[in-house]
């Protein structure tokens, strides 16, 4: 993995603020920043449904630490999977953890 430093970051996430169109727009427009990213939300699936026969049962340590997480990036599909249980807020800032991974170059690898 490749250090950046913080500058290198305000740089990357300025960029996609002003090509998004949402620089200085308040209440950050998230979901015109998901698009720019060419990414798709999706709420419909649970991320927290895991069949019995996919995980064995002598992994419940597994399946709890699963049950913690709020959003998955399916980088193939351009997909975000979140939990449609959280509020607004948490759901923006789980999508936008996600647009983070997807479009900073060092996660990509």
């Amino acid at each position: 993995m490749t250090n950046f430093s913080d500058g290198e970051i305000e740089k990357i996430v300025y960029d996609i603020l002003k090509q998004s169109k949402s620089f200085n727009v308040f209440p950050t427009p998230v979901d015109s920043i998901v698009k720019f990213s060419e990414l798709h939300v999706n709420t419909k699936t649970s991320i927290h449904s895991i069949p019995n026969h996919f995980i064995s049962k002598k992994i419940d340590v597994l399946k709890s630490a699963l049950r913690k997480v709020y959003g998955v990036l399916d980088r193939k599909k351009k997909i975000i999977y979140l939990d449609p249980t959280q509020n607004n807020s948490k759901k923006n800032f789980i999508k936008l953890h996600e647009v983070g991974h997807n479009m900073l170059p060092w996660q990509r690898e």
